[in-house]
């Protein structure tokens, strides 16, 4: 299972339920640390490791092979993203009468 972090995200907590599920391994991926954090199933717990069981790879390899986006990209989402929670602010304001 791969998780991909985002602000808000329930990525680590989302743990008992693949266990439940028995899902081997979890990969939780976090754009802004740059890391992968590789887990996998041992007596019911997810516990860090070094090297997938599954594939051979590991947490160090996978993050250097990923094409991390930059701080360019990440200003613009930003920007996005700002730009969105205004006009929706500007909408609800303007719906119910109130100054945003």
């Amino acid at each position: 299972m791969i998780e991909i972090v985002s602000p808000g995200d329930e990525s680590w907590q989302k743990q008992p339920f693949y266990a439940a599920h028995d899902v081997d391994e979890i990969l939780i991926v976090d754009p802004a640390e740059r890391a992968v954090h590789w887990l996998a199933l041992t007596d019911g717990k997810y516990r860090t490791v070094e090297r997938s069981r599954v594939i051979e790879l590991g947490p160090v390899d996978l993050a250097a092979r990923i094409d991390w986006p930059g701080d360019r990209l990440r200003a613009i989402y930003q920007c996005a993203h700002s730009a969105l929670c205004r006009a929706l602010c500007e909408n609800v304001a303007g719906a119910t009468g109130s100054a945003a």
